[in-house]
Protein backbone atom coordinates (compact mmCIF):
# COMPACT_ATOMS: atom_id res chain seq x y z
CA UNK A 1 0.00 0.00 0.00
CA UNK A 2 1.72 3.24 -1.18
CA UNK A 3 0.28 7.05 -0.96
CA UNK A 4 -1.40 7.60 -4.01
CA UNK A 5 -2.62 10.05 -6.95
CA UNK A 6 -5.49 10.77 -4.54
CA UNK A 7 -3.15 12.20 -1.87
CA UNK A 8 -4.51 9.45 0.12
CA UNK A 9 -3.37 5.73 1.29
CA UNK A 10 -4.38 3.90 -1.76
CA UNK A 11 -2.80 0.89 -3.66
CA UNK A 12 -0.33 1.76 -6.60
CA UNK A 13 -1.14 1.35 -10.34
CA UNK A 14 1.39 0.71 -12.83
CA UNK A 15 3.92 2.60 -14.54
CA UNK A 16 4.51 3.39 -17.48
CA UNK A 17 0.92 4.25 -17.81
CA UNK A 18 0.85 2.80 -21.43
CA UNK A 19 0.78 -0.43 -19.86
CA UNK A 20 -2.39 -1.58 -21.68
CA UNK A 21 -3.20 -5.12 -20.76
CA UNK A 22 -2.61 -3.13 -16.21
CA UNK A 23 -4.58 -0.48 -17.25
CA UNK A 24 -7.75 -1.87 -18.93
CA UNK A 25 -7.50 -4.85 -16.33
CA UNK A 26 -7.85 -2.05 -13.76
CA UNK A 27 -10.98 -0.83 -15.26
CA UNK A 28 -12.92 -3.72 -16.22
CA UNK A 29 -15.94 -3.35 -14.33
CA UNK A 30 -16.35 0.15 -15.15
CA UNK A 31 -16.31 -0.52 -18.83
CA UNK A 32 -18.57 -3.64 -17.97
CA UNK A 33 -21.33 -1.66 -16.34
CA UNK A 34 -20.59 1.20 -19.01
CA UNK A 35 -22.02 -1.36 -21.36
CA UNK A 36 -24.37 -3.06 -19.16
CA UNK A 37 -26.38 0.66 -18.22
CA UNK A 38 -26.42 1.37 -22.50
CA UNK A 39 -28.95 -2.18 -22.49
CA UNK A 40 -30.71 -1.29 -19.40
CA UNK A 41 -31.67 2.39 -19.31
CA UNK A 42 -33.76 1.60 -16.36
CA UNK A 43 -30.72 0.08 -14.37
CA UNK A 44 -30.06 1.66 -10.87
CA UNK A 45 -26.74 1.03 -9.66
CA UNK A 46 -26.79 1.05 -5.32
CA UNK A 47 -24.77 0.31 -2.32
CA UNK A 48 -21.20 0.35 -1.46
CA UNK A 49 -19.94 0.68 -5.22
CA UNK A 50 -22.20 3.28 -5.69
CA UNK A 51 -21.03 5.11 -2.99
CA UNK A 52 -17.35 4.59 -4.48
CA UNK A 53 -17.77 5.38 -8.37
CA UNK A 54 -20.53 7.81 -7.90
CA UNK A 55 -20.28 9.57 -4.80
CA UNK A 56 -16.93 9.16 -3.77
CA UNK A 57 -17.80 8.83 0.00
CA UNK A 58 -16.21 5.80 1.17
CA UNK A 59 -12.27 4.69 0.55
CA UNK A 60 -12.22 0.90 0.17
CA UNK A 61 -12.59 -1.98 -2.67
CA UNK A 62 -16.17 -2.94 -2.93
CA UNK A 63 -16.89 -6.60 -2.10
CA UNK A 64 -19.89 -7.05 -4.27
CA UNK A 65 -21.88 -4.55 -6.75
CA UNK A 66 -26.01 -4.29 -6.19
CA UNK A 67 -28.40 -3.62 -8.71
CA UNK A 68 -31.57 -3.20 -9.23
CA UNK A 69 -35.01 -1.88 -11.92
CA UNK A 70 -35.88 1.53 -11.55
CA UNK A 71 -40.13 0.65 -11.37
CA UNK A 72 -42.64 2.22 -9.46
CA UNK A 73 -44.25 -1.86 -8.70
CA UNK A 74 -42.53 -5.33 -9.25
CA UNK A 75 -40.45 -5.84 -12.32
CA UNK A 76 -42.59 -8.06 -14.34
CA UNK A 77 -41.22 -11.77 -15.63
CA UNK A 78 -40.06 -10.10 -19.20
CA UNK A 79 -38.06 -7.32 -17.63
CA UNK A 80 -36.70 -9.37 -14.97
CA UNK A 81 -35.59 -12.18 -17.52
CA UNK A 82 -34.21 -9.19 -19.64
CA UNK A 83 -32.21 -8.28 -16.84
CA UNK A 84 -30.81 -11.56 -16.48
CA UNK A 85 -29.87 -11.79 -20.42
CA UNK A 86 -28.37 -8.31 -19.98
CA UNK A 87 -25.86 -9.05 -17.29
CA UNK A 88 -24.70 -12.56 -18.96
CA UNK A 89 -24.48 -11.15 -22.61
CA UNK A 90 -22.48 -8.27 -21.15
CA UNK A 91 -19.90 -11.02 -19.06
CA UNK A 92 -19.71 -12.96 -22.18
CA UNK A 93 -18.52 -9.52 -24.68
CA UNK A 94 -16.20 -8.84 -22.28
CA UNK A 95 -14.58 -12.30 -21.88
CA UNK A 96 -15.51 -13.57 -18.14
CA UNK A 97 -16.45 -16.94 -16.95
CA UNK A 98 -19.70 -16.80 -14.68
CA UNK A 99 -19.74 -19.47 -12.05
CA UNK A 100 -22.90 -22.17 -11.75
CA UNK A 101 -24.77 -20.10 -14.14
CA UNK A 102 -27.59 -22.57 -13.78
CA UNK A 103 -28.19 -20.78 -10.14
CA UNK A 104 -29.08 -17.71 -12.07
CA UNK A 105 -32.78 -17.87 -12.64
CA UNK A 106 -34.80 -15.29 -15.03
CA UNK A 107 -37.94 -15.74 -12.82
CA UNK A 108 -36.21 -14.90 -9.43
CA UNK A 109 -36.48 -11.92 -7.50
CA UNK A 110 -33.02 -12.25 -5.85
CA UNK A 111 -30.11 -13.49 -8.21
CA UNK A 112 -26.39 -13.51 -7.11
CA UNK A 113 -23.94 -13.92 -10.15
CA UNK A 114 -20.13 -15.04 -9.43
CA UNK A 115 -17.63 -14.13 -11.84
CA UNK A 116 -14.19 -15.24 -12.35
CA UNK A 117 -12.42 -12.48 -11.48
CA UNK A 118 -8.65 -12.48 -10.43
CA UNK A 119 -7.64 -9.14 -8.73
CA UNK A 120 -5.54 -6.87 -10.82
CA UNK A 121 -3.63 -6.05 -7.11
CA UNK A 122 -1.34 -8.23 -5.23
CA UNK A 123 -3.64 -7.73 -2.30
CA UNK A 124 -4.57 -11.06 -0.41
CA UNK A 125 -7.69 -9.82 0.89
CA UNK A 126 -9.61 -9.47 -2.15
CA UNK A 127 -11.39 -12.46 -3.64
CA UNK A 128 -10.44 -13.51 -7.06
CA UNK A 129 -14.39 -13.13 -8.02
CA UNK A 130 -16.56 -10.33 -8.79
CA UNK A 131 -20.14 -10.81 -7.05
CA UNK A 132 -23.35 -9.44 -8.93
CA UNK A 133 -26.33 -8.91 -6.58
CA UNK A 134 -29.58 -8.22 -8.10
CA UNK A 135 -32.71 -7.86 -6.34
CA UNK A 136 -36.06 -6.46 -7.46
CA UNK A 137 -37.97 -7.34 -4.74
CA UNK A 138 -37.44 -4.02 -2.92
CA UNK A 139 -37.88 -0.71 -5.04
CA UNK A 140 -34.75 1.18 -5.80
CA UNK A 141 -35.84 5.21 -4.58
CA UNK A 142 -35.19 7.79 -4.63
CA UNK A 143 -32.72 7.38 -7.56
CA UNK A 144 -30.86 10.16 -9.32
CA UNK A 145 -28.75 10.15 -12.92
CA UNK A 146 -25.18 10.83 -11.95
CA UNK A 147 -22.03 9.79 -13.73
CA UNK A 148 -19.74 7.10 -12.61
CA UNK A 149 -15.52 7.29 -12.76
CA UNK A 150 -13.37 4.52 -11.96
CA UNK A 151 -10.35 5.03 -8.96
CA UNK A 152 -7.60 4.87 -12.14
CA UNK A 153 -9.97 7.50 -14.05
CA UNK A 154 -9.58 10.22 -10.85
CA UNK A 155 -5.85 9.49 -10.69
CA UNK A 156 -5.26 9.70 -14.49
CA UNK A 157 -7.46 12.96 -14.33
CA UNK A 158 -5.50 14.56 -11.31
CA UNK A 159 -2.20 13.95 -13.12
CA UNK A 160 -3.53 15.56 -16.34
CA UNK A 161 -3.44 12.31 -18.56
CA UNK A 162 -6.42 13.11 -20.66
CA UNK A 163 -4.33 11.02 -23.85
CA UNK A 164 -4.76 7.52 -21.68
CA UNK A 165 -8.25 8.43 -20.52
CA UNK A 166 -9.25 8.56 -24.21
CA UNK A 167 -7.21 5.99 -25.24
CA UNK A 168 -8.68 3.44 -23.09
CA UNK A 169 -12.33 4.72 -23.19
CA UNK A 170 -12.03 5.55 -19.08
CA UNK A 171 -14.49 8.71 -19.22
CA UNK A 172 -16.77 8.80 -16.81
CA UNK A 173 -20.77 7.58 -17.89
CA UNK A 174 -24.08 8.76 -17.11
CA UNK A 175 -26.47 5.95 -15.30
CA UNK A 176 -29.52 5.92 -12.37
CA UNK A 177 -28.01 5.88 -8.92
CA UNK A 178 -29.93 5.18 -5.56
CA UNK A 179 -29.36 8.32 -3.38
CA UNK A 180 -27.21 7.85 -0.23
CA UNK A 181 -30.05 8.74 2.31
CA UNK A 182 -31.93 5.42 1.44
CA UNK A 183 -28.63 3.47 1.33
CA UNK A 184 -27.67 4.71 4.42
CA UNK A 185 -31.30 3.16 5.83
CA UNK A 186 -30.81 0.17 3.80
CA UNK A 187 -27.33 -0.66 5.33
CA UNK A 188 -28.73 -0.55 9.00
CA UNK A 189 -30.96 -3.10 8.14
CA UNK A 190 -28.62 -5.00 6.30
CA UNK A 191 -26.18 -5.12 9.98
CA UNK A 192 -29.60 -6.02 11.89
CA UNK A 193 -30.70 -8.76 9.18
CA UNK A 194 -26.99 -10.15 8.99
CA UNK A 195 -26.94 -10.33 12.66
CA UNK A 196 -30.25 -12.19 13.43
CA UNK A 197 -29.26 -14.52 10.79
CA UNK A 198 -25.98 -15.17 12.32
CA UNK A 199 -24.13 -14.19 9.28
CA UNK A 200 -22.20 -11.65 10.45
CA UNK A 201 -19.46 -12.20 8.53
CA UNK A 202 -17.87 -10.43 5.86
CA UNK A 203 -20.30 -8.18 6.50
CA UNK A 204 -19.18 -5.26 8.41
CA UNK A 205 -18.36 -3.55 5.41
CA UNK A 206 -21.55 -2.02 6.15
CA UNK A 207 -20.22 -0.40 9.15
CA UNK A 208 -17.89 1.29 7.77
CA UNK A 209 -19.78 2.83 4.93
CA UNK A 210 -22.83 4.22 7.64
CA UNK A 211 -19.55 5.70 9.44
CA UNK A 212 -18.50 7.85 6.07
CA UNK A 213 -22.16 8.35 5.05
CA UNK A 214 -23.02 9.64 8.76
CA UNK A 215 -21.10 12.78 7.47
CA UNK A 216 -23.19 13.83 4.88
CA UNK A 217 -27.20 12.03 5.78
CA UNK A 218 -28.46 14.89 7.81
CA UNK A 219 -30.93 13.16 10.38
CA UNK A 220 -34.24 15.05 9.62
CA UNK A 221 -37.91 15.05 9.10
CA UNK A 222 -37.71 13.97 5.47
CA UNK A 223 -35.49 10.97 6.49
CA UNK A 224 -37.50 9.57 9.07
CA UNK A 225 -40.37 9.36 6.71
CA UNK A 226 -38.40 7.43 4.53
CA UNK A 227 -37.12 5.19 7.51
CA UNK A 228 -40.79 4.51 8.13
CA UNK A 229 -41.62 3.88 3.91
CA UNK A 230 -39.12 1.50 3.62
CA UNK A 231 -39.33 -0.48 6.81
CA UNK A 232 -43.00 -0.66 5.58
CA UNK A 233 -42.17 -2.15 2.39
CA UNK A 234 -38.95 -4.45 3.92
CA UNK A 235 -41.28 -6.31 6.50
CA UNK A 236 -43.26 -7.86 3.64
CA UNK A 237 -40.31 -9.51 2.76
CA UNK A 238 -39.45 -12.40 4.92
CA UNK A 239 -35.76 -12.07 4.42
CA UNK A 240 -35.46 -8.83 5.75
CA UNK A 241 -35.34 -9.94 9.23
CA UNK A 242 -34.95 -6.71 11.24
CA UNK A 243 -37.91 -4.74 9.54
CA UNK A 244 -40.58 -7.56 10.79
CA UNK A 245 -43.03 -6.87 13.20
CA UNK A 246 -41.85 -6.94 16.51
CA UNK A 247 -38.22 -6.27 16.12
CA UNK A 248 -37.21 -3.27 17.52
CA UNK A 249 -34.23 -2.44 15.35
CA UNK A 250 -32.84 0.72 17.65
CA UNK A 251 -32.54 -2.13 20.73
CA UNK A 252 -30.63 -4.49 18.09
CA UNK A 253 -28.22 -2.29 16.67
CA UNK A 254 -27.60 -1.03 20.40
CA UNK A 255 -27.15 -4.80 21.07
CA UNK A 256 -24.74 -4.92 17.64
CA UNK A 257 -21.99 -1.87 19.03
CA UNK A 258 -22.78 -3.04 23.17
CA UNK A 259 -21.36 -6.50 22.42
CA UNK A 260 -18.86 -5.47 19.38
CA UNK A 261 -20.78 -7.90 16.94
CA UNK A 262 -18.91 -6.43 13.97
CA UNK A 263 -15.86 -6.15 15.83
CA UNK A 264 -13.92 -9.47 14.85
CA UNK A 265 -14.96 -9.35 11.22
CA UNK A 266 -14.21 -5.62 10.90
CA UNK A 267 -10.59 -5.99 12.04
CA UNK A 268 -9.92 -9.41 9.99
CA UNK A 269 -11.47 -8.11 6.71
CA UNK A 270 -13.08 -4.42 5.94
CA UNK A 271 -10.03 -3.02 7.65
CA UNK A 272 -7.67 -4.79 5.29
CA UNK A 273 -9.96 -3.70 2.25
CA UNK A 274 -9.74 0.35 3.25
CA UNK A 275 -7.49 2.66 1.83
CA UNK A 276 -7.79 4.75 5.14
CA UNK A 277 -6.98 3.78 8.61
CA UNK A 278 -10.60 3.95 10.63
CA UNK A 279 -10.75 1.95 13.55
CA UNK A 280 -13.05 -0.18 14.80
CA UNK A 281 -13.71 1.83 17.44
CA UNK A 282 -14.56 5.27 15.10
CA UNK A 283 -17.34 3.03 13.01
CA UNK A 284 -19.12 1.93 15.95
CA UNK A 285 -19.32 5.27 17.42
CA UNK A 286 -20.73 6.32 14.74
CA UNK A 287 -23.50 3.74 14.95
CA UNK A 288 -24.00 4.50 18.30
CA UNK A 289 -24.67 7.90 17.24
CA UNK A 290 -27.22 7.19 15.53
CA UNK A 291 -28.95 4.60 17.24
CA UNK A 292 -29.17 7.83 19.75
CA UNK A 293 -30.06 10.33 17.26
CA UNK A 294 -34.29 9.35 17.19
CA UNK A 295 -34.48 8.36 13.71
CA UNK A 296 -35.42 4.71 14.55
CA UNK A 297 -37.84 6.08 17.17
CA UNK A 298 -41.06 5.75 14.94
Amino acid sequence: MTEGCSGRPSFSLPKPWGSSQALLKRTTTSRCFCALSAKLPTLVFKGGTSLSKCYKLIQRFPEDIDLNLEDEKRPSEGQRRHLKESIVSTIEEFGFALRDPDRVMSRRDYNRYVIDFPSAFDFAALKPVLIVETSVFLRAYPSRKMEAASLVYDCLKREGRSDLIERYALEPFALNVQAVERTFLDKLFALGDYCLAGKVMEHSRHLYDLYKLSAVVAIDEPLKALFKAVRKERSAHPACLSAQEGVDLKALLQTIVREDVYRSDYELVTAKLLFEHVPYENAASALQKIVDSGLLDA
